[in-house]
């Protein structure tokens, strides 16, 4: 990737930022706790994935599991405690724009249900 392509993508990557956090704002999502959860099921799920796939060989499955997990979870706790923009930010590069798009809505219509 040249320097071109990269700064075109941080671009394009902060549009859709601030896409996202104008529609968390439309959505009535603005406080950290409705992400809160979709940010460790995120990370918990990569972690997962690592697991399954052999990170952490020198380990047995459980040790991996529970070590790569506890990571995840610390992860999240960090990026949970540093605001909305911060968990945008990691579910955007998880998930895509169209999709965390989807989530988002799919939080907001649950919680006008419960």
């Amino acid at each position: 990737m040249t320097i071109t392509d990269t700064a075109a993508a941080e671009t394009e990557t902060d549009a859709a930022l601030d896409r996202l956090e104008e529609l968390v704002g439309q959505l009535g999502l603005t406080d950290v706790d409705h992400l809160d959860e979709l940010v460790y099921d995120t990370l918990n799920a990569d972690a997962s994935e690592q697991v399954n796939t052999g990170a952490r060989p020198e380990l047995d499955f459980l040790a991996a599991f529970d070590e790569l997990h506890d990571a995840a979870d610390d992860r999240a706790s960090r990026i949970n405690n540093q605001g909305v923009h911060a968990q945008l930010a990691v579910l955007l590069d998880a998930h895509g724009e169209i999709a965390l798009t989807a989530l988002l809505r799919d939080i907001a219509e649950q919680g006008t249900r419960l």
